[in-house]
């Protein structure tokens, strides 16, 4: 009898069965990762049953539409990588910061990070890392897999899918058709996903396309600055701006931590404790910081110079000393003003770069003594890993480590962080007592960027540019300080400012017209009602710079999504 040939026998067709409902599986598990975001943000933002509905049925017809346009899953699979992409980077932001969709900021973030510093971030964010890679590196090799071996989905599953497409494309129109017409605040460029992605990219092409074109826009632009006063007395200004540092951990503010020990016995010195920034991210509060734009006027950075121009214009010679390092952003294009700009991270060899890295170089600038001297310092400060931003000799709260980026380590974070707030209190005091010794009339303007949150509530909020922010993350620090010599030729100076110290402030609108005040530089430009130097000086209601670059009221932005409100605020 024949022997029958191994190619000529047939799998048994229950084998053929578990194999298609495994890939069956496996279609609804990318079908539900797709659609993880969504859900999430159902319980995350601040929508009503309409916008919920909307935010589900809509997107979750689309996704399954797509997943019946052919009974190969891995094509489909693949097909979907993008929005598999989108939906990794959502669930990260959504671990990160509690709320909100990813925000053009948070594009425009990836341009102006520098490698290091992504990496430290990733490396706090291990948990939710590994998650997502799971999920959606798991679909996608699951993809490869199906097409390689040519996997077919049986037709009467994606007929069924066909249809139930259909139908909840349909109920998703009815119900955004419904939040426009029920919900107060609904568009669908804000708040249905993916939709709103992609909105925020195209928003974030623009601003990068203004980024492209920034020589030639901001080719005319001239302050028409002078001194206001015509005298050969040496001048020294020095504008500090200092990184995630937050109003809440200032002794000076009353913080009961000794972080200011320094600064605290240091005389001709006033310190605010109601400023807030208009903006939680770098790439946007520092060129407000240093030019006359602000969250009202933000549109025409694009058509704007900064400070150093004004300063130059005025006759001074200029220096900007940063710890920051290039990005193509506004800041390093205002930097580039200064008769010299010098990027210290890449002369620091044999330890974590820290603030106190700058002092040399700033020593160096002072002891020119030229005439008329700005010296714009751009801090790393309290930039997270904290542990990095101090040396030992700083760790006097400790424990500070080790830790991973979790509320349970939130005491040794905390300690980490308020070391980092020490050590910039080392750094101004020194930079003080360097201009004092000259002896020549100096002038020191100090703020953050903006703040930080340390899992300080009970939604725990950790770091800062959520496109949302918090309390934590827009109430700053801001300090002047006033040499001997400058107030002997000033006397009123110093009583002006102190006037103004429990006064409301933002640091965006004032930093630039209380410093040009602080020069004795006029110009057609400076608002001295926005000046803390400024016997005119009157508050205005502090507002933020959204993600699409509108000016709202902070305490109504703050009201609106339930955070509790900064001090001066309430």
């Amino acid at each position: 009898m024949a022997r029958k040939r191994n190619h000529d026998i047939t799998p048994p067709a229950s084998s053929g069965r578990r194999e298609t409902a495994l890939w069956g599986l496996f279609a609804l598990f990318v079908y539900a990762s797709l659609l993880l975001p969504n859900v999430a943000l159902c319980i995350t933002e601040p929508l009503d049953i309409w916008g919920i509905l909307a935010n589900t049925l809509l997107p979750g017809g689309v996704y399954l539409w797509l997943m019946s346009l052919s009974r190969r899953i891995g094509r489909v699979t693949l097909w979907c990588f993008p929005l598999m992409f989108f939906a990794a980077f959502q669930l990260v932001l959504l671990y990160l910061y509690g709320r909100s969709v990813i925000a053009s900021d948070m594009f425009l973030n990836l341009l102006t990070t520098n490698p290091e510093e992504a990496g430290e971030m990733l490396a706090g964010l291990m948990v939710i890392v590994i998650v997502v890679a799971v999920i959606y590196g798991g679909a996608l090799i699951g993809g490869i897999v199906a097409a390689v071996r040519h996997i077919h989905l049986p037709q009467a599953w994606i007929s069924t899918s066909r249809r139930i497409s259909y139908i909840a494309m349909l109920l998703g129109a009815l119900s955004v058709g419904a939040a426009y017409i029920f919900s107060y605040s609904y568009r669908i460029s804000d708040d249905l996903y993916p939709v709103n992605v992609a909105y925020n990219i195209g928003h974030a092409a623009r601003v990068a396309s203004d980024l492209s074109n920034y020589s030639s826009t901001s080719e005319g632009y001239t302050f028409d600055a002078r001194m206001s006063a015509n005298d050969s007395v040496p001048r020294l200004v020095i504008l500090v701006i200092g990184e995630t540092a937050r109003a809440a951990n200032w002794q000076l503010l009353g913080y009961d931590r000794p972080t200011n020990p320094r600064l605290s016995r240091r005389d001709g010195l006033v310190a605010y404790p109601y400023v807030m920034s208009q903006s939680n991210t770098t790439h946007k509060s520092v060129p407000m910081l240093l030019s006359a734009v602000d969250a009202a006027s933000y549109s025409q950075l694009p058509q704007s110079k900064s400070i150093i121009t004004a300063f130059k214009e005025a006759g001074y010679a200029t220096a900007v000393i940063t710890a920051q390092k290039p990005n193509h952003s506004y800041v390093e294009f205002f930097c580039a003003e200064a008769d010299t700009t010098c990027y210290i991270a890449d002369k620091v060899t044999g330890h974590p770069l820290t603030d106190i890295d700058l002092l040399p170089y700033v020593r160096d600038r002072i002891a020119r003594r030229a005439d008329r001297q700005l010296i714009v310092v751009h801090a790393y400060g309290s930039h997270f890993d904290y542990r990095d931003r101090y040396p030992a000799s700083m760790r006097r709260f400790t424990p500070d480590g080790p830790f991973e980026a979790k509320p349970i380590y939130r005491p040794l974070m905390v300690n980490a962080y308020d070391n980092t707030i020490l050590t910039e209190d080392y750094v101004l005091d020194s930079i003080a007592a360097m201009a004092e010794h000259e002896n020549i009339p100096a002038a020191m303007l100090y703020t953050s960027d903006h703040g930080e949150d340390l899992y300080d509530t009970k939604d725990e909020r950790f770091m800062h540019a959520s496109p949302i922010p918090t309390a934590m993350q827009v109430h700053v620090p801001m300090i002047v300080w006033l040499s001997p010599r400058y107030q002997s030729l000033h006397p009123e100076a110093l009583g002006i400012l102190a006037s103004h110290r429990d006064s409301i402030a933002s640091s965006s609108s004032s930093y630039f017209h209380t410093a040009l005040q602080l020069a004795d530089i006029t110009t057609p430009r400076i608002d001295t009602s926005l000046s803390l130097a400024s016997p005119a000086y009157a508050p205005l209601r502090p507002m933020y710079v959204t993600d699409h670059n509108t000016a709202v009221p902070l305490k109504e932005l703050l009201q609106r999504y339930h955070e509790p409100l900064p001090a001066g605020l309430q």
